[in-house]
């Protein structure tokens, strides 16, 4: 090595070990990045699967409660009876009859109606008839009567047209609620029976919104777009659908089950409550950090027809503010490990190039000192430098290959050497391009090339450099060149690369690596029509084994199942971990049936197979997902 180029040679590798540090603490800090964002979606759709089963349950729940009253008989023929007085007073409001038999109604389910209050939260009890909608008697606001909803009760003009029951969330003129709707029947005693109206019952979300926060220990809200409440209830029972933001959300808060909803509902831009589908985001607000989840609450109207935009929306919410601060300790003390990790291998790399360009300027000052005294000691030079080198005289087609050459190649020292045996040495795959940088030299080209050989069946590279003297016309005079074994620099260069396309935990390609081998086989199959299916595989529960026995269990686990993959997949099938507990296969080659039946076999491999974690087995399950290569697949997205 020369002695000015050293210090740049310092500076570059020291400049490029710190890259290396570098890329590495951003690798990290992206998966983990990852990891946090993955898991907040999770959550956020299981608390949207929670709170459409809760409200599921609770839709049915005020059906019962509508049937239950509608089957009373005494309510029947009052309701009858009202229906007949209304038509004969002109409709509407109707007349002192219709007046009469509404407060006969109403003293006749007032008992029930209280004690549904009290045990259900039941906040409307609603009689109406058809067509259309038309208010006969409110059990809860028993003075408004009389009106009608046509256009606007559309669950209540659905059963009065087809007399079939109905549950769904809708706005009236008075409350939003979770309603069941059922027909009103008469039956007389011959057995007849009479389609009278329909009952409704219904109930706000606030008894069932502090059920789920107590059982899921997460915060929830129900809001309303302002226009659709203003739309739809009478001015002075607006107050009754809760307090309402004209800016920020623009919104009436329906029901919360925690106090910082009415704090947040108010602050401008806090979510875009525009956009579809669940939306997910951590929000700092005085010195904590939330997770709130955002996702569409649809009326009765909007589930029957989804093009309909939606009528409010549901948040919950839970503290992350440990989650937050946990990772943020993770990240220092691994930006600590890596700071101390990057001193320690500078300190050995300067050590070792030290020792290095000592030892070879020595070995260097040797071997010149020995050329100046014989060709033998040359060659001993050449050897310790694992450096060959050759002469080429084109005119006496003379062509002579030193000690370490004749090694290299693995040429016996008196066998006569030409191009034919140089090209039989060099590994098949790579003989065309190495003739072809041959030619090329010949004809005015630089000849540097790195290249496999085979040696008495062994596989190694070397590097070549030639120096040809041609004359006016272009003809080979002469040539020099030399033949270095870079093997162990390979091997370590070879190694580095899979470094890099390894996932450090479990051995199996990373993401990175296994998504560049489905482009490939992607390209593979538009070309040539191969088949090839894809597996998602995802550990099932695995957070709770993470949660009973700690992340190192969870390693150990993923370890396990990494090996147990790694020993069902063909020569041809790679497998990778995505990220977390998620991991894919390719089966290259494979049809919907192959693939099926390798998914089933490895799905009861994992059941049956336990990882032994110290004094606990650790069993788990798997689920999986396939599909194959398409014509229509053009990205492997």
């Amino acid at each position: 090595m020369h002695r000015l180029s050293f210090p740049i040679v310092a500076v570059l590798s020291s400049v490029l070990l710190a890259l290396i540090f570098v890329v590495v603490g951003a690798l990290f800090w992206q998966q983990d990045r990852r990891e946090l964002e993955l898991g907040l979606l999770r959550e956020s759709q299981t608390l949207r699967t929670t709170f459409e089963v809760a409200l599921s349950d609770l839709e049915q729940q005020m059906l019962a409660l509508a049937t239950m009253v509608a089957s009373d008989p005494e309510v029947q023929a009052l309701f009858r009876r009202g229906r007949e007085a209304l038509e004969a007073e002109g409709g509407g409001p109707g007349g002192a009859q219709t007046a009469s038999l509404r407060d006969a109604l109403y003293a006749q389910v007032a008992p029930a109606w209280s004690d549904m209050q009290r045990q259900f939260g039941l906040r409307q009890l609603h009689f109406q008839f058809g067509p259309g909608s038309l208010s006969y008697l409110r059990v809860h606001t028993p003075e408004k009567f009389g009106d009608r909803m046509d256009g606007l009760r559309h669950i209540i003009e659905d059963v009065n047209r087809d007399r079939q029951p109905r549950t769904g969330f809708e706005t009236g003129r008075i409350y939003s609620g979770v309603r069941g709707v059922v027909p009103v029947w008469y039956e007389d005693d011959a057995g007849g029976r009479e389609f009278i109206g329909v009952l409704e019952a219904g109930t706000s979300f606030d008894v069932q919104l502090a059920r789920l926060d107590q059982q899921i220990g997460a915060g929830f809200a129900v809001l309303l777009r302002q226009q659709h409440v203003e739309h739809a209830v009478w001015e002075q029972y607006r107050p009754l659908n809760g307090p309402h933001a004209d800016v920020g959300c623009g919104c009436y808060l329906e029901a919360t089950s925690r106090d910082e909803m009415r704090a947040w509902m108010g602050e401008t831009g806090l979510w875009p409550l525009q956009s579809d589908g669940t939306f997910s985001q951590l929000l700092p607000w005085q010195g904590q950090v939330w997770h709130v989840t955002r996702f569409p609450l649809r009326d009765y109207l909007g589930m029957v027809d989804p093009s309909r935009p939606e009528v409010g929306w549901v948040l919950a919410w839970r503290d992350k503010t440990a989650v937050i601060a946990d990772r943020e300790q993770r990240r220092i003390w691994t930006a600590f490990v890596l700071l101390v990790a990057y001193a320690l291998t500078q300190g050995l790399l300067m050590w070792l190039l030290y020792s290095t360009r000592r030892g070879l300027q020595r070995r260097i000052d040797d071997a010149t000192a020995a050329l100046s005294e014989s060709e033998a000691m040359l060659y001993r030079a050449q050897s310790v430098a694992r450096v060959g080198s050759w002469q080429l005289d084109a005119t006496t087609h003379r062509l002579d290959w030193s000690a370490e050459t004749r090694r290299i190649f693995g040429v016996a020292p008196d066998a006569p050497v030409d191009y034919a045996l140089f090209l039989s040495r060099v590994h098949p795959d790579d003989r065309d391009e190495v003739d072809a940088a041959w030619k090329a030299a010949m004809a005015g080209a630089s000849y540097d090339i790195e290249h496999r050989v085979v040696v008495d069946g062994e596989t190694r590279w070397v590097r070549e450099l030639a120096e040809l003297v041609l004359d006016a016309d272009g003809r080979l005079l002469s040539g020099l060149g030399t033949v270095q074994d870079i093997t162990d620099l390979k091997r370590m260069e070879l190694e580095l690369r899979r470094l890099a396309t390894t996932d450090i935990l479990t051995g199996l390609p990373n993401r990175r690596h296994f998504l560049e081998r489905m482009e490939q086989e992607l390209a593979r199959h538009h070309r040539f029509g191969e088949t090839a299916a894809v597996l998602m595989i995802d550990i099932d529960h695995f957070k709770q084994v993470n949660d009973r026995h700690g992340h190192a269990a969870g390693d150990a686990l993923l370890r396990h199942f990494a090996a147990l993959l790694t020993g069902s997949l063909r020569k041809s099938d790679i497998a990778g971990r995505l990220g977390g507990e998620e991991f894919a296969v390719l089966l290259a080659g494979s049809d919907a049936d192959g693939a099926g039946l390798y998914a089933e076999r490895l799905r009861q491999q994992v059941a049956q197979s336990a990882c032994a974690f110290g004094d606990a087995e650790l069993k788990v399950t798997v689920s999986i997902g396939l599909t194959l290569f398409e014509s229509a697949d053009h990205n492997i997205e």
